[in-house]
């Protein structure tokens, strides 16, 4: 978000959200807090709220829903290569237990504990963490695969029915899951926003 803001065509995108969460919860924040975007292709590495409220052509502090709506609607930009794949695998990553289905709520390790002593034979915690820290404390049960040896197990993570990937605070399980995704795999839960830290601080069983 340096002068501009995320595209709201693609990836269930809605601009009417997406103005909400900017000018109610970033703008919020004091004048000189810094603003750090997720990429810019211009080179440029970060701003401030003051300086997106004053020069943000998108949506500056003047800017209207009606009019921000209309401006994310006709931008006409190009799709993305590969966002059809990409969109599909995003929308997998996460588990809701209220609702049942992948596309909603981040599955967390608080999550997995509850799920824990009735896994099915079929299910199985994947641990995508340094063998180093696996070894210092982990999920019972779990199967330490380190992130980059994935591509030797693709056919036992296939065998199983469900598999939740997880690592120390969500990174690491995120970059596995795309790479399992590629590979065709659909059947990961993907615990991208926890980990083991929050495992560890909410005093679950760890095993060594």
């Amino acid at each position: 978000m340096i002068r501009g803001c995320r595209r709201t065509d693609f990836q269930l995108g809605d601009p009417e959200k997406l103005y909400e969460s900017i000018t109610q919860k970033l703008y919020s924040y004091p004048d000189d807090t810094l603003v750090y975007p997720g990429h810019d292709y211009l080179g440029r590495t970060a701003s401030c709220i003051r300086e997106e409220k004053a020069f943000n052509t998108r949506i500056g502090s003047g800017q209207t829903l009606e009019k921000f709506v209309q401006i994310m609607k006709n931008l006409d930009l190009p799709k993305p290569k590969r966002i059809d794949s990409t969109v599909s695998q995003n929308l997998q990553c996460g588990f809701s237990l209220e609702l049942g289905h992948v596309n909603e709520d981040n599955f967390t390790m608080h999550d997995l504990y509850q799920l824990l002593d009735n896994l099915k034979s079929t299910e199985r915690v994947i641990d995508v963490r340094t063998p180093n820290e696996y070894s210092q404390g982990h999920v019972p049960g779990s199967l330490n695969i380190p992130m980059g040896n994935e591509q030797s197990f693709l056919e036992e993570l296939s065998s199983y029915q469900r598999i939740f990937v997880h690592c120390h605070s969500g990174r690491r399980a995120q970059t596995v899951y795309t790479m399992l995704g590629m590979q065709g795999l659909e059947n990961v839960v993907c615990i991208n926003s926890s980990g083991m830290a929050d495992w560890t601080i909410a005093g679950f069983p760890v095993e060594r």
